[in-house]
């Protein structure tokens, strides 16, 4: 049954029997699924890359309004993270939060949006423009001045895989 074999006085284990096209087609099931997992990590540090430099971008540009003198009135700062909801003004909108403000609960009657504070930095002209495809050899090399060393060759990989991609689409 070649499970065991025997020389003079030693057995040596082979292993049960398998249907070997059964546990190939198992096998490349799970290296799909591994595949599809470091892909999705992917993607998720690079979400984490584009955040990196839009809030770099952002203690630059505050920094510098500083530095000229140009301070925010007190109570017109907004503080890291939050979102931003928008609906047509003539919506009804039904707020109601718990005791410790932990949850809040909306009720819209008309279609709405919701918006990260990322987005938001984006349209503010914070965030990189890596994610579009669009960024010059000079846009690149302000996002690697952003980001730790280790980081740099991520964004290489990035505006790489993006001008390749962009390329095949036109």
């Amino acid at each position: 049954m070649n499970i065991i074999s025997k020389e003079k006085k030693e057995i040596k284990w082979i292993g049960l029997p398998s249907n070997s096209t059964q546990e190939h087609a198992h096998m490349q099931q799970l290296k799909r699924k591994k595949q599809h997992r470091i892909g999705q990590k992917g993607q998720y540090l690079q979400d984490l890359i584009m955040q990196h430099i839009a809030f770099k971008n952002l203690l630059k540009r505050n920094g510098a309004a500083e530095a000229s003198g140009k301070t925010p009135p007190t109570g017109t700062t907004i503080h890291l993270p939050f979102i931003i909801i928008n609906t047509n003004k003539s919506a009804n909108i039904n707020c109601q939060m718990a005791g410790d403000k932990a949850e809040y609960y909306f009720d819209f009657n008309q279609p709405f949006e919701i918006h990260d504070d990322m987005e938001v930095l984006k349209r503010m002209g914070l965030g990189p423009d890596l994610e579009n495809g669009e960024c010059t050899p000079q846009q690149l090399e302000e996002a690697k001045n952003l980001v730790p060393r280790g980081l740099e060759g991520i964004l290489d990989q990035m505006c790489q895989r993006l001008h390749t991609t962009r390329g095949a689409t036109r």
